[in-house]
């Protein structure tokens, strides 16, 4: 997975002269070899605020019952991380 540039991001027309941008953070965030890294990268540089931001994202975007399963942490303690 490559790493996230401002200038990948791709203007979607919506109206006359208004642009929005699309994101593939979907994509980023499904890929558990990427949150590795990048959770890896944040504790390496102190930097706490990205790694609960990378949490948040991954957490946003899986299953949290099958999280919950594999990881033999009880579903209410996933859900209040991911709130």
């Amino acid at each position: 997975m490559a790493k996230f540039k401002l200038d990948s991001l791709t203007p979607i027309k919506v109206k006359k002269e208004k642009t929005l941008f699309k994101n593939d953070s979907v994509e980023f965030f499904s890929d558990s070899k990427a949150i590795a890294e990048a959770l890896s990268q944040a504790i390496l540089d102190g930097d706490k605020e990205a790694f609960h931001e990378i949490i948040a994202g991954h957490l946003s975007i899986i299953n949290k019952e099958e999280l919950a399963r594999r990881s033999k942490v009880p579903i209410a303690t996933i859900r209040r991380m991911a709130a």
